[in-house]
């Protein structure tokens, strides 16, 4: 259930992009589209979900993600903000993100979202190199990155996130390198940085099954994530989950729900909720999502093991690791976990009797060592 300090959160799935990214396998449409249907269908979803938090309405992020939410108009993005304002009370120091992309930014836009609410921009940068962006299908290029990220640096903006991709397939050292000197010279507040994953029924992983792309090679992966997080420390930022970086005082709030099991509500098709003891799940298909909306929702409800599993596994993705006593482990259950923890690598966990965490190599195998500690 929700404790004393936990936040809530409101996600607004946008399912609309330009073209798709030959890694992405969230759910989005491509193409120009009247978004007109989605919005009523948001809008009304969020209406239906005014008892979702129990008695206490009161939310403490609104996340705008996808897809491409900068491809929204004002008009869209306020009709949609309006709601959430009229349904729950949203704290005055509310965390309020628009995920954007470069091609989608001016000073005009970024301004106007400013006067709307928006207090932070998470940019989806991913590269500044021009053969890598093309080798992702991104719909930008170096040049237009670095206008973006000019644009929100020199913005009414004091909370941003930019976005990157490395250990990429032809990204070498030197490129990596490029980029993080182009990252120094806007010292972005945070930083979301992303391992390329090769997801199945994605472009590139059908390009690397014909053969016409080399696979992730893990040793670059884990040659230039040692690298970003040497990097990091040297500039002064907090490596406090496994794929987020920050400046004192900047850290993600509403990915903190995530990552600390605290509720939130997901709107939109393919969106994802939790209340405190059940997941939910919207359809993955825009034309059901419309004509259903709240209908569409699908429900788990977790079980304590199922619970104490997703402890361990989103407490190791954090600098602050796992306290033992709040995973509510039995005498049995404790023994079991002190000896799964003896067939961990040394070299890549730190615990004691209170605490596990993972060092900066075993960071690299966070997912493996969860599933090794999991009851």
């Amino acid at each position: 259930m929700i404790g004393p300090k936990q936040e809530r959160g409101v996600y607004i799935h946008v399912p609309f992009c330009q073209q798709a990214c030959s890694y992405c396998n969230f759910y989005f449409v491509t193409g120009q589209r009247d978004h007109t249907d989605f919005i009523t269908a948001a809008i009304r979803e969020i209406k239906e979900s005014s008892e979702f938090f129990g008695e206490d309405r009161i939310i403490h992020s609104i996340y705008f993600g996808g897809g491409t939410p900068s491809r929204l108009t004002l008009k869209e993005l306020e009709s949609i903000l309006n709601q959430v304002h009229s349904t729950f009370t949203v704290s005055t120091d509310a965390e309020i993100t628009l995920e954007a992309n470069p091609e989608d930014i001016t000073k005009d836009i970024v301004n106007a979202w400013f006067n709307l609410g928006v207090n932070r921009i998470s940019l989806g940068i991913q590269s500044f190199n021009d053969k890598l962006l093309a080798l992702m299908r991104r719909a930008h290029d170096g040049k237009e990155a670095l206008h973006a990220a000019s644009i929100i640096k020199q913005s009414s903006f004091r909370n941003f996130s930019f976005d990157l991709i490395i250990g990429q397939i032809h990204q070498d050292l030197e490129m990596l390198n490029q980029d993080l000197r182009y990252l120094e010279s806007f010292k972005p507040p945070h930083l979301s940085t992303y391992l390329l994953t090769v997801e199945e029924k994605t472009h590139l992983h059908k390009e690397i099954q014909r053969k016409r792309l080399p696979d992730v090679a893990d040793r670059t992966q884990e040659e230039h994530y040692l690298h970003l997080m040497k990097w990091a420390e040297e500039w002064k930022y907090t490596h406090y989950e496994t794929s987020s970086f920050t400046l004192d005082g900047y850290h993600a709030r509403h990915n903190a729900n995530y990552w600390n099991h605290s509720p939130y509500l997901g709107i939109g098709p393919s969106a994802h909720s939790f209340d405190g003891k059940k997941r939910y799940w919207n359809s993955r298909n825009l034309n059901e999502y419309i004509a259903s909306a709240t209908a569409s929702r699908k429900e788990e409800c977790l079980s304590r093991i199922d619970f104490i599993n997703e402890k361990i596994m989103l407490g190791l993705r954090q600098s602050k690791g796992i306290v033992i006593d709040h995973l509510g482990l039995s005498e049995i259950e404790r023994r079991a976990l002190d000896k799964s923890l003896q067939a961990v690598n040394p070299l890549h966990i730190e615990y004691d009797s209170r605490k596990i965490r993972l060092s900066n190599e075993g960071k690299l195998y966070a997912d493996g060592i969860a599933s090794t500690l999991f009851l």
